[in-house]
């Protein structure tokens, strides 16, 4: 009877990496010698383990650290989508808490970002994405160009590979040790417990209002225009803990020169905890450099203010396989990163915080 066991195991191991890209591990052992000689020498048959990798799949596992979401919670983080995935986002933040019971500590009001993500390889996303608050649209490129890549596996050559069957030969049924050495050894390649990704994430951002609200006379469109460029440089560290690094530079068309910078410094980073696979914990933040930005026009330069107060957000992932729900504090009333990067956010104590939602599914 072990003898068809073993030979529907290799026929199922094969239809499922013909059909789906999934990492399939199983505890179970597969004799190679079963498919040759109809089981004549059970004990004595190599044990190869049935630590299959099926299909093709430029990321970990979906439930990978880095890669549940590309946000971790305004931020975008340093992960793309593998090639034709893509994603929908439905960001939501409401007002502060110290608006009190008549606005329902902040939940009469909300602001609502709406977006779409694509990868157009295995190395780059874009998107694009429209926030109700100053009727906003952006879209945005991402190049991971620092990253583990893992490359197609034909599943049969895994549950055959080179082994020296003299050796092999010796292991017997009671033998786990080795079978547990070689998948560990399998896994610790398909899974590594450290990764660096660095990517290069630039967004530009058109606002959509009234010419009248945005500027006087006389208008131009590049008065719209927004843009941010962000370095952002991770490290997974045993699908743990997840912590990156992200400096940026945001550049406003329109601004007045005599108070205010076109171009501002930012420095930030994110981390993410994970608790389990379904639940993490996350934070950002973001902080302009300086106090003042030197301009040089004409010849002389001239101090002009920037703003002081950082953005901080904390968060709570729940991931269910197909969605990611991810709950969050913070004193930032935009979810654009042009806004709130450099926007004059209030200190984060509990008066001034908001609460968000992201909501995110992945096809």
């Amino acid at each position: 009877m072990e003898c068809p066991y073993r030979l529907a195991q290799v026929v199922l191991f094969f239809f499922l990496g013909m059909s789906n890209n999934v990492l399939l591990a199983l505890s179970d052992t597969v004799l190679l010698a079963d498919r040759f000689s109809g089981c004549p020498h059970f004990a004595e048959t190599p044990k190869i383990p049935a630590v299959v990798f099926l299909g093709s799949m430029y990321s970990p596992p979906v439930v990978s650290l880095d890669r549940k979401s590309l946000r971790i919670i305004n931020m975008h983080g340093a992960a793309v989508l593998p090639k034709g995935k893509w994603e929908i986002f439905i960001q939501h933040r409401f007002g502060t808490f110290q608006t009190g019971p008549y606005n329902w500590y902040g939940f009469d009001q909300s602001y609502m970002r709406l977006g779409f993500d694509y990868g157009l390889s295995d190395a780059t996303s874009m998107g694009i994405s429209r926030s109700s608050m100053q009727k906003t649209a952006d879209v945005y490129f991402k190049y991971q160009f620092i990253g583990k890549t893992i490359k197609r596996v034909n599943p049969i050559a895994q549950l055959a590979p080179s082994v020296n069957l003299s050796d092999s030969a010796k292991e017997t049924k009671t033998d786990d040790e080795g079978i547990e050495n070689r998948r560990n050894k399998s896994l610790s390649a398909q899974s590594p417990t450290q990764v660096w990704m660095a990517s290069w994430y630039s967004n530009l951002s058109v606002n959509c209002g009234s010419a009248n609200a945005i500027a006087p006379e006389p208008f131009y469109f590049s008065n719209r225009l927004r843009f941010v460029n962000t370095l952002i440089v991770s490290a997974n560290i045993k699908n743990r803990f997840l912590v990156a690094i992200t400096p940026s530079l945001v550049h406003i068309n329109l601004v007045d020169s005599q108070i205010q910078a076109n171009d501002i410094g930012i420095i930030g980073g994110y981390a993410r905890i994970k608790i389990s696979d379904k639940y993490a914990l996350t934070a950002e933040i973001q902080k302009p450099v300086a106090d003042h930005f030197i301009q040089f026009r004409d010849g002389y330069s001239k101090s002009v203010s920037i703003p002081a107060s950082a953005y901080l957000g904390l968060g709570f992932e729940i991931f269910s396989g197909k969605h990611m729900f991810q709950l969050s504090l913070s004193n930032a009333q935009s979810m654009n990163e042009s806004t709130f990067m450099v926007q004059n956010n209030p200190s984060f104590t509990v008066k001034n915080l908001r609460f968000g939602f992201n909501i995110v599914r992945r096809w």
